[in-house]
């Protein structure tokens, strides 16, 4: 467990949710860093809590590739996925 600690005290964040591999896709990313804001989101004010929550949704909007799911938190991106990654920088 990582310790985070904020106006209310320390919070414990289980470490598989605050690992971010290389391999991961943005989708996965966000769904991470969703994953983590929901730890740490009931200690914040009602006025954070909708701001916070309001990026988060915009954020796994923006990491969403129409058409396709994105993996579970963990799966390694593929080859091909990260192919296409790079082309598209």
């Amino acid at each position: 467990m990582m310790t985070h600690t904020n106006c209310l005290g320390p919070i414990q964040i289980p470490c598989d949710i605050t690992y971010v591999s290389k391999n991961e896709q943005s989708c996965q990313i966000a769904a991470r860093l969703s994953r983590m804001v929901d730890y740490l989101i009931p200690s914040c004010d009602t006025q954070r809590q909708y701001q916070v929550n309001l990026l988060v949704r915009r954020l796994k909007i923006l990491t969403t590739i129409e058409g396709q799911t994105c993996p579970d938190i963990g799966t390694d991106m593929t080859n091909e996925i990260r192919q296409k990654a790079l082309r598209k920088k």
